[in-house]
């Protein structure tokens, strides 16, 4: 093994195409590279230069690195925006599919005459199996006891003491309770009915 000092360093260049060395002792032999010294502050200038080239390169860097940094943010904020849009359309969709079940619902049972304390029992999940299920649970209703009709004006009401409201006193009560929906459709049953 061999110890090779490095002071001073040197470099393997390529000849210069201009006036070499002063004799035939400074040519390279055939296609052997030519050997020079170079001092500390030769280095020091090559480096320089070639820093300062690299610099000059990518001297605006640090802009394009502002100016990604600052694309990234806008893009987060925009997805953000996006999921915040997504989220409330996803919910807006839910409240208007729910509505448009309780329309087929309240549809389906004013259609078979289902009286509202029986409308919960009414289930399904398209058109045609609500439309079963209030058909079922009209044929319940009417096996139930029905109120005994009276004289003339008396139609629609419950005999005092018997603790079902009448459909007239559960209109009233929907309508309190600001429930059109419901009034509507106990009207409607009241109307079938006579």
């Amino acid at each position: 093994m061999s110890i090779t000092r490095l002071n001073p360093i040197r470099c393997i260049v390529e000849p210069d195409p201009g006036p070499a060395g002063s004799g035939p002792e400074d040519e390279p032999k055939g296609n052997e590279p030519r050997s020079r010294e170079y001092t500390q502050a030769e280095i020091d200038e090559i480096v320089a230069k070639r820093v300062a080239r690299v610099k000059k390169q990518y001297g605006d860097y640090e802009d394009m690195k502002k100016k990604a940094a600052k694309l990234d943010e806008i893009e987060a904020a925009n997805k953000s925006e996006l999921e915040k849009l997504t989220e409330q359309n996803q919910k807006l969709a839910a409240q208007l599919a729910e509505r448009e079940h309780a329309a087929l619902i309240q549809a389906a049972c004013i259609k078979h005459g289902v009286p509202a304390d029986y409308m919960d029992l009414v289930t399904g999940a398209d058109e045609e199996s609500i439309d079963k299920a209030a058909e079922k649970v009209a044929k319940l209703a009417s096996a139930s006891v029905k109120p005994p009709k009276g004289p003339s004006g008396t139609e629609g009401q419950h005999p005092q003491g018997h603790g079902t409201p009448s459909i007239d006193e559960q209109i009233r009560t929907a309508e309190a309770k600001g429930d059109y929906a419901t009034s509507m459709m106990l009207k409607s049953l009241k109307l079938n009915q006579q």
